[in-house]
């Protein structure tokens, strides 16, 4: 019984990271972000910049602390990656401010690809017109020996990050259009920085700075998030999120072979946003929070390639990030087809890779 449990926490573990390529080092003994001289073919528009936040140096926050001036701030230049303050990158407004928070088990130098194609993703067919100033949250979620103290461990630093996410936000001038593109563990972080934001506390620290929610255009799309799904509804862990945020999508798959064993790492088996959807969902404004169900678009898979590279699931993130991609406002949540299939495709065909679905074979759990 103890090793088939076991056999089960290794393996949300493995499906709850991103997926690993060869060559990929899931450990270092740097506390720093050591950025790569370039990214080959880098592909950004020269209307945009692009910008990376670290905190993976940072401990536990402190509420009486302001942190916006440790963390790490990085920018890409022609020359490469370089070393710039928060001054610089606060005053470098563009349309649209888009964020991606990347999910469990990405190294520091995976943090600077994976966010490059999170870019390419979003910005893939956009109006030349829209000048877009992207940002990649770098934070610590390098393997920690031990299934289930690694996936414990980063749920708690979830909500570190959450804080440090809304300290960035609260600083940002009124009137900013601000995009926020989460995957799993991220999804959980972004929920959690919008809850802060709107006045709320995450194991009792809260924004003691900010008097009132700042008058930003808040939006956020969550991909495969590992949250609970019923944390907006009222006295719900995040239950302010929703309130503060112009435009929530969740994107769930309910054939997520990672996010089906969410309930099993706790006592109450809580369902994931991710795999279910949203609990309580007629609650919600609609105007407001939508969801789509991916399932028959993406199959079995937790990959976040699987997202970036389906065009009608990127296309609708991309339509809630960027404001000219924006369609007009709809009270349906489920106006986008959720078992909509992508054109020439069918769900057998679209099951997920061997990166993701491999560890598999390590126990039978469906």
């Amino acid at each position: 019984m103890i090793q088939a449990w076991f056999r089960i926490l290794l393996l949300l573990m493995f499906l709850l990271s991103a997926s690993l390529r060869p060559g990929w080092s899931a450990t270092s003994t740097d506390s720093t972000e050591v950025a790569p001289d370039c990214l080959g073919g880098a592909g950004i528009r020269a209307q945009d910049s692009l910008w990376l936040i670290g905190t993976r140096h940072l401990g536990p926050p402190h509420p009486d602390r302001c942190y916006h001036q440790h963390f790490q701030i990085l920018r890409y230049e022609a020359s490469g990656w370089q070393n710039r303050d928060f001054s610089e990158f606060i005053t470098d407004q563009r349309d649209v401010t888009a964020f991606y928070v990347h999910g469990n088990r990405v190294d520091r130098s995976r943090a600077f690809s994976r966010g490059h194609e999170a870019y390419r993703a979003v910005v893939r067919n956009g109006d030349p017109a829209e000048t877009v100033r992207f940002v990649v949250w770098s934070w610590p979620s390098d393997q920690i020996c031990g299934p289930r103290r690694d996936v414990l461990a980063k749920a708690a630093r979830a909500d570190s990050e959450a804080y440090y996410l809304a300290s960035i936000l609260s600083q940002m001038p009124d009137g900013t259009d601000v995009g926020l593109l989460g995957f799993s563990f991220g999804a959980r972080i972004i929920s959690g920085a919008f809850h802060v934001i709107g006045g709320g506390s995450l194991n009792g620290r809260k924004l003691t700075s900010v008097t009132e929610p700042p008058r930003l255009q808040l939006r956020a799309v969550l991909m495969a998030a590992a949250m609970d799904n019923d944390w907006w509804l009222p006295y719900g862990r995040h239950h302010l999120a929703p309130n503060i945020a112009d435009q929530l999508l969740v994107q769930f798959n309910s054939s997520d072979p990672a996010l089906k064993l969410y309930p099993r790492i706790d006592r109450r088996r809580p369902q994931a946003l991710g795999y279910r959807g949203i609990a309580g969902l007629g609650r919600l404004d609609p105007q407001r929070v939508q969801q789509q169900n991916v399932q028959c678009l993406l199959g079995k898979t937790h990959d976040v390639s699987r997202y970036f590279h389906s065009p009608t699931v990127i296309q609708r993130a991309r339509q809630t990030l960027l404001p000219t991609h924006r369609p007009a406002a709809t009270s349906d949540n489920d106006s986008f087809a959720l078992q909509q299939q992508e054109p020439g495709s069918s769900p057998v065909a679209a099951v997920g890779t061997s990166s993701d679905l491999g560890f598999l074979e390590l126990d039978e759990v469906e």
